[in-house]
């Protein structure tokens, strides 16, 4: 029988050696990239914090901007319905981004009848069936149970396709509406729509917007758009009515008393949306306020920030 000698043995201590120096070198980077990451994270979070105060502080001087604009301007209706105008004139664009975007220029995607959507979409290019096929996959989606429609599509459809299942109820952000089958092949779709519209300000109002309204549909649209583009103000219902013929007219005639309710000679409030960037790599924060007037001030009604 062999016997092991001295110099097997400092073979196996070197080897040893050479495992602990590996394990602690091991270690010691571990360490080191959670140092690093931990490290990262505390920069991060600082940065966000910086960038979400001077996102508050940009929202703060565009409130006083506003205010100042309305306690002292000769007429507060005028300077109302062209508030984003005031603010960028007057507010600097270094430190963040400050927008205005008045109510009226959507339509709320939770309350659009199958009709109103028809129009709508038809007016953003859609064929009869196309629409038919957007409003039924809308209703479907909203409604609370898993039976389609005949053109429409349910849970099983999106399954089949590996696709987000309907949310049988109320959508909760524009966003949410490019999920729903076909509607993320009509461009631009997400941007006219929102949770909570308001009434229709047709100063601003885009066309299929307005084309959506009952009593209205793309001719009637068209005719706004053209008129206020000339006057720099929308036309009269009465003087929208004087230019069609047809059954443009009559159908517009016979909505008049519905549509009337619908509509804002104003807007009935503004989103203020303040945005700050931080950092390298750069950390978002943004802040939205909703503006409403009382007298000759703006009233924050709503406040939602976003990391």
């Amino acid at each position: 029988m062999r016997r092991r000698g001295p110099r097997c043995r400092s073979g196996f201590a070197l080897l040893a050696v050479l495992w602990t120096l590996a394990g602690a070198g091991a270690l010691t980077m571990l360490m080191l990239l959670t140092a690093r990451d931990s490290l990262d994270s505390a920069r991060n979070r600082t940065s966000l914090v910086r960038a979400t105060w001077r996102a508050e502080g940009c929202a703060e001087r565009a409130r006083a901007v506003v205010d100042d604009a309305l306690a002292h301007g000769q007429d507060v209706g005028a300077i109302w319905r062209s508030l984003d105008s005031v603010v960028a004139s007057t507010m600097p664009s270094d430190d963040c981004r400050v927008s205005l975007a008045p109510s009226g220029t959507t339509l709320d995607v939770n309350a659009i009848d199958g009709d109103a959507l028809g129009r709508f979409v038809r007016a953003l290019g859609a064929s009869e069936r196309e629409a038919d096929s957007l409003a039924a996959a809308l209703a479907d989606w909203r409604d609370p149970d898993d039976t389609p429609r005949p053109a429409g599509a349910e849970r099983s459809d999106y399954a089949r396709l590996a696709r987000v299942t309907p949310r049988n109820g109320d959508l909760a952000s524009p966003k949410e509406l490019l999920l729903v089958r076909g509607f993320d092949r009509v461009p631009g779709i997400d941007s006219l729509v929102s949770i909570g519209a308001g009434r229709v300000w047709l100063a601003r109002a885009p066309l299929p917007v307005i084309a959506a309204l009952p009593g209205l549909g793309r001719a009637a649209a068209q005719v706004i758009v053209s008129q206020r583009s000339e006057s720099g103000a929308p036309p009269t219902l009465d003087a929208v009515m004087q230019s069609l013929d047809g059954d443009d007219q009559r159908q517009l005639a016979s909505r008049l008393r519905e549509l009337a309710p619908m509509l804002a000679t104003e807007p009935d409030w503004w989103t203020l949306t303040s945005v700050a960037l931080e950092g390298a790599p750069q950390v978002r924060a943004s802040l939205e306020l909703r503006l409403v007037r009382t007298g000759r001030r703006a009233a924050i009604v709503n406040r939602v920030g976003y990391p």
